[in-house]
């Protein structure tokens, strides 16, 4: 009984061997260079440019930052600028911006954690109404919605509007002034 085991398994492993040699042993597809593919020149046959002498000197001027109050619609360029220093007790967090516009104060050592939003006033101070800060962390100001206003993200790229303490982050976005909590 065992003797016919093993004849009939040695049997299948030489007809699987002899299959398997059999596939192999056919003749693979030849690809033909078609009309549509000779059609596109070789990197070699591509024809030579030249390059300019002198190149213009880059700008200095920041993209699209508005150059005149009259860009931003009619406003001056007033700095986003938190009130230092700001204290792990503290029940409200202040400072000056453009009038009108929407803010919202984000936790930035929490990857831009919300914490409150706030509108600056006319008189172009804000006040956010905090309930607790977590001492050491830096806070930041960031752009709140501004689809219900004349501005874009856009209106606020001069660097005028940079306090201090702004920064660009990844994660996050632009942070037009921040402060550690201490």
């Amino acid at each position: 009984m065992k003797n016919r085991i093993l004849i009939i398994s040695v049997m299948l492993i030489l007809l699987g061997a002899s299959a398997c040699q059999a596939q192999t042993a056919s003749p693979s597809p030849q690809v033909q260079v078609t009309e549509a593919a000779s059609a596109y020149p070789m990197a070699t046959q591509l024809p030579q440019t030249t390059l300019p002498e002198v190149y213009p000197a880059p700008s200095n001027e920041a993209y699209p930052a508005p150059l005149n109050p009259e860009q931003n619609g009619g406003s001056s360029i007033v700095a986003f600028k938190l009130d230092r220093p700001i204290s792990p007790e503290a029940t409200q967090v202040t400072g000056v911006g453009t009038p009108g516009v929407p803010l919202v104060l984000v936790d930035v050592t929490n990857m831009g954690e919300f914490i409150a939003e706030t509108t600056v006033q006319t008189d172009g101070t804000f006040r956010f109404e905090v309930k607790s800060l977590l001492a050491n962390n830096r806070i930041g100001l960031m752009m709140g919605d501004l689809t219900q206003t004349s501005w874009t993200v856009e209106s606020f790229y001069a660097e005028g509007y940079y306090g201090p303490e702004a920064m660009s982050l990844p994660s996050i976005g632009t942070v037009y002034d921040s402060c550690v909590v201490r």
